[in-house]
This record gives C-alpha cells, sequence and structure tokens, in this order.
C-alpha cells in the first residue's frame, strides 16, 4: 500500500501545535504563580503595617496613662507588648509649661519591624497633645 502524497507533509503539525500548546500553557502557569506570589506578599506587609499601627497607637495609651493617673511624664519607655512582640515599640513624652497654669504633653508612639531596605521593613509613629 503507498500513501498519499499529501498526509506526509501533515504527519509533523501536530507535533508543532502541541509543542507551543506545551509553552503556552507553561508561559501561564509561570505568570499565574508570579501573581499569586505578589499579592501574598502584600497581604503579609499589609498585616504587619496594621499590626504596627495598632502598637503605636498602644504606647500612646499606655503614656496617657501613665501622665493622667501616676502624674509621670517618661521621656523615652521603651515597652514590651506580649501580642507584638516582634515589633519595638516605644512611647516618648515631651511636657511644657505656660503661664497660667497651662501644662501640655506631647506625647508619641512608635512601632517598627526588620530593618530600613528590608522587604518587610516597617515604621509607623503618631503624635498626640494633651492639656491638662
Amino acid at each position: 500500500m503507498e500513501r498519499a502524497l499529501g498526509s506526509n507533509k501533515q504527519s509533523g503539525f501536530a507535533l508543532v501545535a502541541s509543542v507551543f500548546l506545551v509553552v503556552v500553557l507553561a508561559l501561564a502557569a509561570t505568570f499565574m504563580a508570579r501573581v499569586s506570589g505578589a499579592g501574598y506578599a502584600s497581604q503579609a506587609q499589609h498585616i504587619i503595617t496594621n499590626r504596627a499601627r495598632q502598637a503605636a497607637l498602644a504606647a500612646i495609651e499606655h503614656a496617657i496613662h501613665q501622665v493622667a493617673v501616676n502624674g509621670v511624664c517618661i521621656a523615652n519607655e521603651p515597652l514590651s507588648i506580649s501580642a507584638y512582640d516582634n515589633l519595638n515599640v516605644s512611647s516618648q513624652c515631651d511636657v511644657e509649661s505656660y503661664l497660667g497654669g497651662i501644662t501640655i504633653y506631647r506625647i508619641s508612639g512608635s512601632a517598627s519591624q526588620g530593618n530600613l531596605g528590608q522587604l518587610e521593613y516597617v515604621w509607623r509613629q503618631y503624635h498626640v497633645s494633651l492639656e491638662l
């Protein structure tokens, strides 16, 4: 039996099409892996940022408590908060007295994690003024 002349030319077309399909699917899988990895990193950074914000605000609340209840304004106080053990948390307090018995407390709280230049570096600082 002899083969038809036109069927030999088409015998390699399926191979080329299957290689092309494999390459396209591999590129799509690579793209999807990169996109999902970037989304994970973004979510992790968002969580760390929110934790730093809450820790800095907790430091401010601690300093306000020290001033209002104990009458103490500590210039620079590192804090140890068990819920935020991987963050460096501190509060700062400045006091200024004015004529007429007005006392202004400038309180700030800060929280940081990591070192500047690292991917997961976060630093948050908030300020309040309190008049007593």
